[in-house]
Protein backbone atom coordinates (compact mmCIF):
# COMPACT_ATOMS: atom_id res chain seq x y z
CA UNK A 1 0.00 0.00 0.00
CA UNK A 2 1.15 3.32 -0.97
CA UNK A 3 0.52 6.44 1.48
CA UNK A 4 0.80 10.32 0.86
CA UNK A 5 1.92 13.00 3.03
CA UNK A 6 -1.13 14.87 3.97
CA UNK A 7 -0.55 18.80 3.86
CA UNK A 8 -3.01 20.57 5.23
CA UNK A 9 -1.48 24.07 3.65
CA UNK A 10 -2.98 22.51 0.16
CA UNK A 11 -6.42 22.42 1.40
CA UNK A 12 -6.33 26.22 2.43
CA UNK A 13 -7.12 28.07 -0.73
CA UNK A 14 -9.70 30.45 0.24
CA UNK A 15 -9.74 33.45 3.36
CA UNK A 16 -12.54 31.34 5.00
CA UNK A 17 -10.69 28.30 4.93
CA UNK A 18 -7.73 30.11 6.75
CA UNK A 19 -10.14 32.00 8.81
CA UNK A 20 -12.30 28.62 10.30
CA UNK A 21 -8.83 26.99 10.34
CA UNK A 22 -7.07 29.99 13.02
CA UNK A 23 -10.37 29.95 14.60
CA UNK A 24 -10.69 26.74 15.24
CA UNK A 25 -6.60 26.28 16.50
CA UNK A 26 -7.39 29.51 18.79
CA UNK A 27 -10.41 27.28 20.37
CA UNK A 28 -8.13 24.42 21.35
CA UNK A 29 -6.29 27.09 23.74
CA UNK A 30 -3.23 25.31 22.75
CA UNK A 31 -0.21 27.44 22.64
CA UNK A 32 1.93 24.60 20.61
CA UNK A 33 -0.91 23.59 18.19
CA UNK A 34 -1.95 27.50 17.57
CA UNK A 35 1.67 27.93 16.11
CA UNK A 36 1.89 24.94 14.54
CA UNK A 37 -1.85 25.79 12.45
CA UNK A 38 -0.12 29.43 11.81
CA UNK A 39 2.89 28.02 10.32
CA UNK A 40 0.44 25.95 8.38
CA UNK A 41 -1.31 28.87 6.99
CA UNK A 42 2.08 30.49 6.35
CA UNK A 43 3.05 28.37 4.43
CA UNK A 44 -0.11 27.92 2.25
CA UNK A 45 0.37 31.73 1.46
CA UNK A 46 3.87 31.24 0.21
CA UNK A 47 6.64 31.92 3.21
CA UNK A 48 8.32 34.34 0.53
CA UNK A 49 5.09 36.70 -0.02
CA UNK A 50 4.00 36.74 3.89
CA UNK A 51 7.64 37.79 4.45
CA UNK A 52 6.94 40.66 2.35
CA UNK A 53 3.68 41.64 3.64
CA UNK A 54 4.52 41.24 7.02
CA UNK A 55 7.61 42.89 7.15
CA UNK A 56 9.22 40.06 9.02
CA UNK A 57 12.44 37.93 7.91
CA UNK A 58 11.28 34.69 6.16
CA UNK A 59 13.71 33.08 8.44
CA UNK A 60 11.98 34.56 11.53
CA UNK A 61 8.47 33.14 10.41
CA UNK A 62 9.79 29.60 9.42
CA UNK A 63 11.75 29.79 13.13
CA UNK A 64 8.43 31.42 15.01
CA UNK A 65 5.89 29.53 13.50
CA UNK A 66 7.06 25.90 12.78
CA UNK A 67 6.93 23.01 15.99
CA UNK A 68 8.36 24.38 18.41
CA UNK A 69 8.06 27.94 17.75
CA UNK A 70 7.46 30.61 19.91
CA UNK A 71 6.57 33.60 18.39
CA UNK A 72 6.69 37.01 19.91
CA UNK A 73 2.84 39.11 20.55
CA UNK A 74 3.95 41.36 17.94
CA UNK A 75 5.51 38.54 15.89
CA UNK A 76 2.00 36.72 16.08
CA UNK A 77 -0.03 39.88 15.26
CA UNK A 78 2.24 40.93 12.06
CA UNK A 79 1.49 37.55 10.58
CA UNK A 80 -2.31 37.75 11.35
CA UNK A 81 -2.52 41.21 9.68
CA UNK A 82 -0.69 40.00 6.71
CA UNK A 83 -3.14 37.54 6.71
CA UNK A 84 -5.64 39.89 6.26
CA UNK A 85 -7.62 38.36 9.09
CA UNK A 86 -9.09 39.99 12.06
CA UNK A 87 -9.08 38.54 15.50
CA UNK A 88 -12.16 39.50 18.12
CA UNK A 89 -13.02 38.11 21.57
CA UNK A 90 -16.55 37.02 22.68
CA UNK A 91 -17.78 35.70 26.16
CA UNK A 92 -17.52 32.02 26.95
Amino acid sequence: MKTFRFDEAEWLETREDIEYFIADALETGNPSYIVDCLGVVARSKGMTKLSNESGIAREQLYNSSGAGGNPTLRTFFALINALNVKLTVRHA
